[in-house]
């Protein structure tokens, strides 16, 4: 499994920190190409590559993957929020065959919880025929701040995995987003820590940390989703990526 990080937000954050990054454990990058030109989205991509980094592309532009040849692309973000999961399928075909031309890997369609009503909507989605080669992916956050916390309707966190294999069959998945909004950074360490396990339990592809930095989320500054506060200093849940020593 790749220990992943929503790293970028629509522009380039430097080399020198994605380098780090690597250093740190952090082996894929998920980078948000939404509303942004080919050449911010190729410029994200081009850091991630120096760096060493494998990286996953978020972009909902037909015209923009168009251009992209191959890397992973996420195709949308939370898709399920508008309700009507035939409305999406026929982009996310269209980005299947680009992506496919392009040799690009196409991961999606990306729903926002492991919540029943996310469930649903992913139920009636993968009713219309999604390829075997395509890698589901699902964000995942507990109803509150502690990592066996289920939602309605789950008695476990296992439940909740299992009910999504039970809907996307032999196709492998991955966790492209999952954190937690919290200030108490040896609780956060520790929700963090099962979380990572619990990928590598169920076999995921990828789990993707959110995200990089405390203070970014939808323009407020409360946020502490970070592995790094808002002074840029690191906090100890980044530890739980560095790699192991063996002996």
């Amino acid at each position: 499994m790749l220990y992943s990080m929503q790293t970028h937000f629509d522009t380039p954050i430097g080399i020198d920190l994605c380098r780090e990054l690597v250093s740190r454990g952090v082996q894929h990058f998920r980078i948000s190409g939404l509303n942004r030109s080919i050449n911010d989205c190729q410029a994200m991509l081009a850091e991630a590559t120096e760096a060493g980094a494998k990286a996953l592309l978020i972009t909902d532009s037909l015209e923009t993957l168009g251009l992209i040849h191959n890397t992973n692309i996420e195709w949308q973000n939370e898709p399920d929020g508008d309700g009507r999961p035939l409305y999406d399928y026929g982009s996310f075909m269209e980005a299947y065959r680009i992506c496919k031309a392009n040799n690009n890997i196409l991961h999606g369609p990306t729903i926002s919880n492991l919540d029943r009503n996310s469930l649903a909507w992913l139920r009636g989605f993968m009713a219309h025929s999604v390829p075997e080669d395509v890698i589901i992916t699902y964000h995942h956050y507990t109803p509150d701040l502690y990592f066996w916390q289920a939602h309605d309707g789950f008695t476990s966190r296992q439940e909740e995995i299992d009910a999504l294999r039970r809907i996307t069959g032999n196709r492998k998945i991955a966790c492209s987003e999952s954190g937690y909004n919290d200030p108490d950074e040896a609780r956060q360490f520790g929700n963090i820590k099962a979380e990572l396990q619990f990928a590598k339990d169920n076999n995921l592809e990828f789990w993707t940390y959110y995200q990089l930095n405390d203070g970014v989320l939808n323009g407020q500054t409360d946020s502490h989703f970070g592995v790094r506060r808002a002074d840029y200093t690191w906090k100890p849940v980044i530890d739980l990526f560095t790699p192991q020593v063996v002996a």
